[in-house]
């Protein structure tokens, strides 16, 4: 496809290029399928993604990097309906949010610990993982590099996936994680991602090691919450919080996190995403917790 594109012949040089891909499928392999993406985008080549069906996001939005650029719809019957928003996006396509990659850091053990609880209403836990795959990108996955790993907690901790340095894992695993909507138990989190970091899980003993802990509601006991944060902090771990506001304790979720500035405060879910550029430039730049 690129070859329409970029080639002398087909391709003119001085005029934006913008690819629609339009799918009503799974691809086999979602992790090849966001690297041509952003092989594409290196060449300056925008993409949309259109959704056919009942299709997961996480593809969608790894094809065209930002929310916008990604449009839905019931069958194939219906495409003309979003013909005029398609038509206002080719006019004027912004550039996707920046995730620069991470290179003062190498070795990295990074354990995402997400609420599954959803006091915002269901339907948008898919969110957290689109956030997720958003933010990995900063970092190079692979053994001597980045290994990442995904719990949920609410009533009871479930393990998506231990450290890893798969990315097709990594993607498949985010595509299938289940949705849970019980109780916010914060410090059953916490306690249970202390594991991922003994090597029998994929933990490295001279990785720089990181928690990152979303959240959209208070932990419904605060005062053992902030013990298990000290005890976590105590082990060696860097831990940066994100409270999905109005429900989130933001006073809370600063006291959890290993320094005030490593707390973020969205307002709602749809500014969740966006944060991922500047969430991992701080767990990149972040010196080793001592």
């Amino acid at each position: 496809t690129q070859g329409f594109l970029t080639s002398p012949q087909l391709g003119a040089r001085n005029v934006p290029k913008i690819l629609i891909v339009i799918t009503d499928g799974q691809s086999n392999n979602i992790a090849r399928t966001i690297t041509e993406a952003d092989n594409l985008r290196k060449k300056n080549i925008t993409l949309l993604s259109v959704g056919v069906g009942a299709l997961n996001q996480i593809e969608l939005l790894g094809i065209a990097e930002n929310e916008k650029n990604v449009f839905n719809v019931k069958t194939f019957s219906v495409l003309d309906t979003i013909r005029g928003e398609i038509t206002q996006r080719v006019c004027d396509v912004p550039e996707a949010p920046e995730v620069k990659p991470c290179t003062d850091n190498f070795l990295f053990d990074l354990v995402f610990v997400i609420d599954s609880s959803n006091k915002l209403g269901s339907g948008i836990y898919e969110i957290n993982y689109v956030f997720v795959s958003y933010l990995i990108r900063a970092f190079r996955i692979d053994e001597n590099s980045t290994k990442v790993a995904l719990l949920l907690y609410d009533g009871k901790p479930v393990t998506v996936f231990n450290l890893t340095s798969s990315i097709n894992i990594i993607y498949q695993s985010l595509v299938s994680a289940p949705n849970k909507t019980i109780n916010t138990n914060t410090y059953l989190g916490l306690i249970e991602a202390l594991k991922f970091f003994d090597p029998v899980y994929g933990g490295r003993p001279n990785a720089n090691k990181a928690i990152i802990f979303v959240t959209d509601g208070q932990s419904n006991d605060p005062i053992n919450i902030i013990q298990q944060a000290e005890q976590v902090k105590n082990q060696g771990v860097n831990v940066f919080t994100i409270g999905i506001l109005p429900e989130a304790d933001d006073v809370e979720l600063s006291i959890i996190a290993s320094k005030p500035e490593y707390n973020f405060s969205p307002n709602g879910y749809g500014n969740l995403v966006s944060l991922a550029g500047i969430v991992s430039d701080f767990v990149c730049k972040a010196p080793p917790a001592i």
